[in-house]
């Protein structure tokens, strides 16, 4: 079936088969390197059948999932076409087969062939390599299968300059031709003597791998354009149910609820949780909400496992069903534009999990939003303030001495912010400056401010607390109506910076165009920076929507996340002053 379509976003397939049994399907998309897209990373795409997903064999410490035989890898197809064939049983019925880009791709055609023969499977090709220079062609992937043997049937011509050759690796060992010590590293290759003898270029190979039970993946390179005729292969398929899963077990590419948050593993429970609360926190922030379990679960007053602290009645807030956060808890691929979002939180739950990360609280078990009335439990004598994040404040309420007593904790966070939401966005729509206590306020120090996005009117707004933490007064700080997130300071509020977004709350783009949502996303985030309360902001930094958060490095820097996929992330550091990128690394990949 032709696709013929650019994707930015996991694309899922579905199609039906006949009958039970070993089918091969055929998946083929180009992708571009960064420099054909002008762009600090390459085009990848990867592939999911089924929930099976595919990496490097032998397995190493550091999964990958893009850079191997089974996924498109822009900076070697250079945007040519390569073709990965999966065999893989598949029970009678509907089947999907998902497609996740990093950033995006560009799928020509999914083709499902069926095959009555289950061992002795020929697969007519007919198919010309694009012009291009040592780049992968196809793959086949045998998903859990043995294999005795496979032939391939090709054409390879001399052509002056530089002529058509084959590669052909197995399970990363590369096939050499013993007959000529040039092509050695090239099964097929066309020379200039079969030329002269007038030899054909038709050539068939057969190689007998002997291959155990297994995954495995058999690679052909080519080099200029050579042919495809057809492959042969000599399988012994494995049983439909050996790689299927009796009960659906959420996982990152697939984090839908079942509707029992004990099918999720204990990374999962996490992530939801992290991705329900802090999201729009910096990383720090997200890290810190994930110790609050993990803190919990070593105090006698809460349960003592991820799932029993998490799900425990009006903890945390996200999962209460009413909140407005619970549609991100039960699928994370709610709002597709938060997507990268998720799958940074799914990797720092794993690392709060292993105890990869250190807690940067060294304690924490509560926090609460800034812009609501701090909750009664910051008045106890055991509470203590840690530090913030973003608009979050984060607390250790320390046990009594007699150890045991069970306490009422966690105001639900989604109620007091609605509350003192609705009351700021009424005051605030009135006057640019609210004086809370009345003229006694003018009379009192502000010790400390905390800056935030108000919830109702999404601008930038602070609050000014005394000595007491009491606070003394509340002010809006922008007015031109564009949504804001991801407020940070710098020196107690001289320097601040804020997420903006491009297009205001309701412009939108046309649906039925392609082109028009890549031009909204692609368009789509803006990084201010506001020197004090009544500085004028100014734009620093322009992106798509694959941006995800960004920190305050200095007075003279900042450090810009960008999501460039799945377990991937890069960032850029830019001069405050001068605009310019100054360095640029990835944090994962």
């Amino acid at each position: 079936m032709e696709i013929k379509k650019k994707i930015t976003g996991a694309y899922q397939h579905a199609f039906t088969v006949q009958e039970s049994g070993m089918a091969a399907i055929f998946v083929s998309a180009r992708c571009k390197s960064k420099g054909q897209i002008k762009s600090n990373t390459d085009e990848d795409l990867r592939v999911e059948i089924q929930g099976i997903w595919f990496r490097e064999i032998p397995p190493e410490n550091n999964v990958q999932k893009y850079n191997i035989p089974p996924s498109f890898n822009g900076s070697k197809q250079k945007g040519l076409k390569k073709t990965v064939v999966f065999f893989v049983m598949l029970k009678k019925g509907k089947n999907t087969i998902d497609l996740i880009p990093r950033p995006s791709a560009f799928i020509e055609e999914i083709i499902v062939q069926e095959f009555k023969d289950q061992e002795h499977i020929t697969l007519p090709i007919n198919e010309q390599a694009e012009d291009g220079d040592r780049r992968p062609w196809f793959a086949f992937v045998l998903v859990h299968a043995s294999l005795a043997s496979f032939s391939l049937s090709a054409d390879a011509q001399y052509r002056l300059g530089d002529s058509d050759d084959i590669k052909v690796i197995i399970d990363n060992a590369v096939q050499k031709q013993e007959q000529s010590y040039a092509h050695r590293f090239w099964t097929f290759a066309g020379n200039l003597l079969k030329k002269f003898k007038q030899e054909k270029e038709h050539q068939e190979k057969t190689f007998t791998p002997n291959l155990p039970k297994g995954r495995h993946y058999i690679e052909v390179w080519a080099d200029r354009m050579p042919t495809l005729r057809s492959a042969e292969f000599a399988i012994d398929p494995g049983s439909t149910q050996e790689e299927q899963p009796k009960k659906r077990i959420p996982t990152v590419d697939d984090p839908v609820w079942t509707g029992d948050f004990n099918d999720d593993t204990e990374q999962m429970i996490l992530a939801r949780t992290i991705f329900g609360e802090a999201r729009s926190l910096p990383n720090k922030g997200r890290i810190a909400v994930g110790w609050s379990v993990r803190n919990r679960m070593k105090d006698p007053r809460w349960d003592d496992t991820y799932h029993g602290v998490i799900l425990e009645p009006k903890q945390y807030s996200a999962f209460n069903k009413t909140d407005n956060n619970r549609p991100f808890v039960e699928n994370p691929f709610h709002d597709e534009t938060q997507i990268d979002e998720w799958y940074e939180c799914y990797v720092i739950a794993g690392q709060v999990v292993r105890g990869e990360v250190k807690d940067p609280t060294s304690g924490v078990t509560h926090y609460y939003s800034a812009f609501i009335d701090p909750p009664y439990w910051t008045k106890w004598d055991k509470a203590e303030f840690l530090m913030n994040s973003g608009n979050t404040l984060f607390y250790i309420i320390h046990p009594e001495k007699n150890g045991f007593i069970r306490i009422a904790l966690l105001l639900p966070v989604a109620l007091a912010v609605a509350v003192i939401g609705l009351y700021a966005a009424e005051r605030m729509n009135h006057v640019k400056s609210v004086d809370i206590h009345g003229a006694v306020a003018g009379d009192r120090v502000v010790a400390s401010k905390y800056f935030f996005i108000n919830p109702e009117t999404e601008e930038l707004s602070v609050m000014h607390f005394d000595e007491e933490g009491d606070v003394v007064r509340m002010r809006q700080l922008t007015y031109d109506g564009y949504p804001k997130s991801h407020v940070d300071s710098l020196s107690v509020g001289e320097l601040l910076g804020y997420f903006q977004m491009v297009h205001k709350r309701g412009e939108g783009y046309d649906h039925a165009s392609d082109q028009a949502r890549e031009e909204y996303y692609s368009d789509y985030i803006r990084l201010m920076i506001k020197e004090g309360e009544d500085g004028e902001p100014y734009e620093i930094y322009r992106g798509d929507v694959h941006t995800s958060h960004w920190e305050l490095s200095d007075n003279k820097h900042v450090i810009i996340y960008y999501g460039c996929g799945t377990e991937c992330l890069y960032a850029y550091v830019i001069n405050i002053k001068t605009k310019e990128v100054e360095s640029e690394y990835y944090v994962y990949q």
